[in-house]
């Protein structure tokens, strides 16, 4: 973790960050990465049961090295949350309400979607939790490049933005840019981290 901070406290490039954090990620091995997502869960988790007003909560289908997302969801259903996920219909993201996993597949863009498209207004979505390659302190997120995120969520509430992350993911002088959207909490395997 450390040799990934300290690479980047001089401003690196976004795409040599993204490229050195992705490789890092695969690294991890089955049970790390199952074992070290169920506790980032069970985090997140904690913090939205003692929250009565969130209900509607939008979330992501992890791909390869990602936070496992599969377990999270279960729970949330078993808490009666209704969950959204992010479909992408030309060079627009929307958010589409998931009652079964079994209503995502694997279309265009090499992740799990809804099969449907009956997309929910977002300002009635109380919680995203989106998928970062990595996170600095002041809450600003990196991406995969699309920019499909920022975009959608340029005018949504910086409150109502989390990110689930391991913990060499948080890199503490990353600043973005001024058009990356900025997750207010971070959830690690070992901390929560709440942003300036």
């Amino acid at each position: 973790m450390k040799e990934l901070t300290k690479s980047y406290q001089d401003s690196a490039s976004k795409s040599k960050l993204r490229k050195d954090i992705i490789n890092k990620r695969k690294t991890l091995g089955f049970v790390s990465l199952k074992s070290m997502s169920r506790i980032i869960s069970d985090s997140l988790l904690a913090y939205i049961i003692q929250d009565s007003s969130i209900l509607n909560i939008g979330l992501y289908s992890s791909i390869n090295s990602e936070v496992q997302t599969d377990y999270l969801y279960r729970k949330l259903l078993d808490l009666n949350k209704s969950i959204f996920y992010p479909k992408i219909v030309g060079n627009e993201m929307s958010f589409v309400k998931v009652n079964n996993i079994d209503e995502l597949e694997i279309l265009s863009h090499n992740f799990r979607e809804p099969k449907n498209f009956l997309p929910e207004d977002i300002d009635k979505i109380d919680l995203f939790i989106v998928p970062s390659v990595a996170l600095g302190s002041s809450g600003a997120r990196l991406g995969y490049g699309s920019g499909f995120y920022d975009y959608t969520l340029e005018n949504i509430s910086r409150e109502k933005i989390f990110s689930i992350i391991f913990d060499f993911q948080f890199i503490e002088n990353f600043e973005g840019e001024e058009h990356d959207i900025h997750a207010s909490q971070i959830f690690t395997e070992i901390r929560t981290i709440k942003t300036n």
